[in-house]
């Protein structure tokens, strides 16, 4: 018997523990939930996702959703609006090795709302072949650094990029 008290003991302070450790707290840091962005509707049928970024200053950049890439990468026509330069990295695009200039990440927004980035900067590289080959204007891809903050939900039929709870 008094050994069933001690697992039941034991189990209790674990799930204890386990709770305080969790991110479910009062004073949980995490991103606000993104309002629904549009996606191009021939996305994921042959063409690249886009979604319609903003700058702080209202400027509209249409960026290709890219899980694949470890960071946000910008167009360098931005590079006058980012700031001092703090560096520089090479890229590895296909197979093809770029230079890239390294800056402080700029304020984005989805709509109206803030872009949550967990990295320190964004890169710059020249996006007309990417523009010339979508047939419209690419200013950029939307990396992980900034999607791994949110749960999100492709809807192609309805041309949605959703962010859940």
């Amino acid at each position: 018997m008094m050994q069933g008290v001690l697992k039941s003991g034991i189990l209790g302070v674990f799930l204890i523990l386990l709770l305080m450790c969790s991110c479910a707290t009062e004073n949980s840091v995490s991103p606000r939930r993104l309002p629904d962005a549009v996606i191009n509707k021939n996305a994921a049928r042959g063409n690249e996702m886009l979604v319609m970024l903003r700058l702080e200053d209202g400027e509209e950049l249409p960026c290709i959703v890219d899980t694949g890439s470890p960071c946000t990468v910008l167009d360098i026509s931005l590079e006058p609006k980012l700031g001092k330069r703090l560096g520089t990295v090479t890229l590895w695009n296909f197979g093809s090795r770029l230079q890239s200039s390294v800056y402080a990440a700029p304020k984005l927004f989805l709509g109206n709302a803030p872009l949550a980035m967990s990295g320190n900067g964004i890169l710059t590289m020249d996006f007309n072949p990417w523009s010339a080959k979508a047939g419209c204007s690419i200013m950029g891809f939307l990396g992980m650094d900034a999607l791994e903050n949110y749960c999100i939900q492709m809807d192609f039929e309805a041309g949605q990029l959703r962010f859940l709870d």
